[in-house]
């Protein structure tokens, strides 16, 4: 095959030729390339394949085509080669455009791997690795993940000799994800946000990232591209300060910039977004100081209370300008880039919205109930317990117009003692129904509600009206509840009797009043929770569900053309992926109907629900299975619903994993059900030890802040923070150097220990301190500069909760020096002189000894460094002797033990 001519037919197809025509242009030439076995062409026109997708938005089929281009690699014998791992990154960063993000994390880890066995450290093509792997990171809402890894692309191309634009770049990426960290986004998947003093340094660390991006791209005569983009971002961030006048200044030039090189695109009518925006809270701005200096003379101040200043513009126009009028304010939220989109909307559960039927029958209750308990059973009225709870939409807040065709009416529960309901059961339930009849139709009307199509039936009086506190809970849970020794309400041997739709239902709605406790004590205690060992196992049973239907049975049913079979397996998998996520919400699932809707007021891996939906609307997939022998050793990823229900089990294993719950990167979660069942045959309903050792961390800095806020109410958050070393030891006015702040940490050690254990080689201390500081983070020197400044004078009090960190920080420490020792022998002989000089002492001492001096913020800071970049699967003691290979001018690790 002439690919040449090919390629230039392909080119000259473009406006001539229809969509299909292409399509099919490209599909017989591939077609005949592979027929000739050549590789090298069929990869060529693959990859045209895959940009034509992604330009088109083909997502289902570019993912196919994303398969064949690893096939392809492995048949021309590539594996193991840089090209073989560049040509991945390019199928990764295909994968993070159509929205398949950890497919795309996968193959960046297989890059960087690969990287790491064949090229020096500091080659630029680690920069390109770290700046599209932390676009992923980024896309997935893992900002705290992206701003370090694209902290890594920056020491990368810091390094590049001219490498100017792409220093300008990489800062701006880097700056983009500050500011979004900065402006309240989370960090990560468990929601957590940076605090104030933490979100105002990487502020100013993005605007220091910005100006000099600025710099270089005026320096180069504003030719790149990627100015506009800067300046867009500059705006972002002033207008994050309310500094709206100086941020449209800044998007008016962006949109010149952009309209000079590619006319008025997509991007160029965002920025005018933006820019009328703060031009917009500008004027309001403008309109109030106006108003407070004529309030003073008028004493008549008012103010706007609509008005809310957009500070977070930051988000690249994600916030709806609520406030802003109509021709200004977005008609329509752009649609992202995500293959994934999630098709209920947030205000689709609304169970705390006041005109949901929950909310109309406690105003019921509240206008002519509660009168009617008060007039005819004054006696009783304290001991009556009133609310709205059991089956039913309803009851949940999820009621709706199609939901309200059927056992669906005006009215509330009334609980009693056994006591009182023998002796005023029946009375009060004929009082409940005259009620229903005298007032609910005139309360609906007098109140603009439509009424519902059917009236109380049999379905109805079973849920609602009177019963005792134990009939309730027993008529819909099914079995006895009585007070146990544990504490509860509900037997032990109970719980796995009772369907978990029956708990969600026995504890949804509202009650509206009370005053004895009864009823409420019942509701509390089933809140809590199932026990440790019931919802080991029910989480055991679902997990082997999923494997056995969405990552078993679905294939061998395709791969057999029973298609109905294979419908009902993709059903039963996302019935199970939604049960399993209850349980790691620690919620009660509520009856299949709902649970979908459900899911949208849960915290916990919210990334899946998007991809349930996807799977829902994905067509037959009879096609990817075409020629294709089932193998139970193989994925085959060109099935769709294949592909979404792998990441679902990796979203899945990420949630177990952080939660304690499991151990491993096995994503066929059969393995992990079986593990559970063991655990809990020999009683181990502990956390792994992974987590167990991240909890007791999380719990020592929360004991220091605590200790700190015990001390004084008097000083301000910064004050405590100081206290107790956790805040920035420099000012915003003067920016963060590493160099200078490396060389001081060298010097001051050098007069407290160097020179006693390297005497008169203050060369050989430099170079051995310099490679150690140089993996480290800002924040960790800064920490331990001030430690070294204190000098003897620094007081640690090492807590045993502390001395147990401390080991465990040292053994992973020790784990990754075993793992360097084994793959570089001759590099290994000069790890030693990193942590000591003296013949005498061990590494796992010296190791013990620099963490025990250590001070409260820099060891916190250390053993989130440490934890983070096991966490990351990365080597620390690997980082550090590369450095030092590269100090003493090897081309890195590899390159030093080639040539020792």
């Amino acid at each position: 095959m002439d690919i040449n001519q090919v390629l230039m037919d392909y080119d000259n197809m473009f406006g001539t030729h229809s969509l299909e025509d292409i399509e099919e242009f490209l599909t017989t030439n591939i077609e005949v390339a592979m027929d000739e076995r050549d590789y090298a062409s069929a990869l060529s026109l693959l990859n045209e394949m895959m940009g034509l997708c992604r330009d088109t938005n083909q997502n289902a089929k570019g993912l196919r085509y994303c398969a064949d281009i690893e096939d392809i690699l492995v048949k021309m014998g590539m594996e193991g080669t840089v090209e073989y791992a560049t040509s991945l990154l390019n199928v990764a960063n295909a994968y993070r455009t159509f929205g398949y993000y950890m497919k795309a994390q996968n193959l960046f880890e297989r890059v960087e791997v690969l990287y790491r066995e064949k090229l020096s450290a500091g080659d630029y093509r680690f920069a390109t690795l770290y700046n599209n792997w932390a676009f992923v990171y980024q896309g997935s809402g893992e900002l705290k993940k992206a701003e370090e890894t694209f902290r890594r692309a920056l020491a990368v191309v810091d390094l590049q000799q001219n490498a100017w634009m792409e220093q300008a770049t990489t800062r701006c990426n880097l700056a983009q994800v500050l500011l979004q960290l900065a402006g309240g986004a989370a960090m990560g998947a468990n929601g957590q946000r940076v605090d104030g003093t933490t979100a105002s340094t990487m502020y100013e660390e993005a605007l220091q990232c910005l100006e000099r991006a600025l710099r270089i791209f005026e320096w180069d005569g504003k030719r790149d591209f990627h100015y506009s983009t800067a300046l867009a971002m500059m705006g972002d961030a002033l207008c994050m300060r309310e500094a709206y006048v100086q941020g449209a200044d800044y998007y008016m030039q962006a949109m010149q910039e952009m309209e000079k090189h590619v006319g008025k695109s997509n991007a160029y009518l965002e920025i005018e977004e933006r820019y009328k925006q703060a031009k917009y809270y500008a004027e309001e701005m403008k309109k109030e100081e106006e108003e407070e200096q004529t309030a003073v003379l008028t004493a008549d101040m008012k103010t706007n209370p609509s008005v809310k200043y957009l500070t977070n513009i930051v988000h690249m126009g994600e916030v709806q300008a609520e406030t802003v009028p109509q021709e200004i304010g977005t008609k329509e939220a752009a649609q992202g880039q995500s293959d994934y989109v999630d098709t209920l909307s947030e205000d689709t559960v609304q169970p705390n919205a006041e005109n949901n039927w929950l909310h109309i029958c406690k105003r019921f209750y509240e206008l002519h109930g509660a009168k009617m308990i008060h007039e005819e059973f004054p006696n009783y009225e304290a001991r009556i317990a009133v609310g709205l709870v059991g089956e039913g939409s309803e009851c949940f807040g999820y009621d709706d117009a199609i939901s309200r065709d059927h056992d669906f009416a005006l009215g509330f529960c009334l609980w009693l003692s056994e006591e009182d309901y023998r002796s005023i059961g029946g009375m009060l339930q004929k009082s409940y129904e005259q009620l229903l009849i005298d007032f609910g139709d005139e309360f609906l009307r007098e109140n603009g509600i439509e009424a519902p199509t059917n009236s109380v039936n049999k379905v109805l009086s079973h849920r609602r009206g009177v019963s005792s506190v134990r009939e309730f809970y027993e008529n819909l849970l099914g079995v006895k509840v009585q007070k146990t020794a544990e504490g509860g309400y509900i037997l032990p041997d109970s719980w796995r009797q009772i369907s978990e739709e029956k708990l969600a239902a026995a504890t949804n709605g509202m009650v509206f009043r009370d005053d004895a406790g009864a009823f409420t004590k019942i509701r509390e205690s089933l809140l809590e929770y199932y026990p440790t060992k019931v919802w080991m196992m029910r989480l055991a049973e679902k997990l082997h569900g999923f494997a056995q239907t969405a990552q078993t049975n679905y294939a061998r049913m395709m791969a057999r053309q029973d298609y109905v079979t294979a419908n009902l397996c993709v059903a039963k998998g996302m019935q199970y992926t939604m049960e399993i996520i209850y349980l790691l919400n620690q919620k009660y699932a509520p009856y299949y109907k709902w649970m979908r809707k459900g899911m949208q007021s849960l915290s916990l891996i919210d990334s899946v629900a998007p991809i349930l939906d996807r799977i829902a609307v994905i067509p037959n997939q009879a096609a990817a299975w075409e020629g294709r022998t089932y193998s139970a050793y193989e994925t085959n990823y060109k099935d769709e619903i294949v592909s979404c229900f792998e990441d679902i089990a990796e979203y899945l294993l990420m949630e177990l994993k952080m939660q304690g719950v499991v151990k491993g990167t096995d994503t066929f979660l059969d393995v992990y059900a079986q593990d559970l069942v063991q655990r809990v045959d020999r009683g181990d309903f502990g956390a792994v030890e992974d987590a167990e050792m991240e909890a007791n961390y999380r719990e020592y800095v929360n004991d220091l802040k605590q200790a700190a806020k015990e001390k004084t109410t008097e000083k301000s958050k910064y004050d405590l923070e100081e206290e107790m070393g956790l805040a920035r030891e420099w000012s915003n006015e003067t920016p963060f150097d590493r160099e200078e702040t490396i060389a001081a940490i060298i010097d001051a050690e050098w007069k407290l220990f160097g020179s006693t254990i390297y005497p008169d080689d203050w060369n050989t201390f430099f170079i051995m301190r310099k490679s150690r500081y140089l993996a480290w983070t800002n924040d960790l020197l800064a920490s331990y500069l001030q430690d070294c400044k204190a000098g003897n004078a620094l007081q640690v009090e090492r807590s045993e909760k502390r001395i147990g960190i401390e080991e465990d920080l040292v053994q992973i420490q020790l784990d990754w020096l075993q793992k360097f020792i084994e793959n570089y022998p001759k590099m290994a002989g000069y790890v030693r002189f990193i942590y000591t000089n003296d013949a005498q002492e061990t590494i796992e001492s010296a190791l013990r000894r620099d963490i025990a001096a250590y001070g409260d913020r820099t060891f916190i800071l250390f053993g989130k460094f440490v934890t983070d970049i096991a966490q990351a699967g990365g080597n620390l003691t690997y980082d550090i002797m590369n450095y030092m290979a590269c100090l003493y001018g090897y081309g890195g690790v590899e390159d030093a033990e080639r040539q020792l």
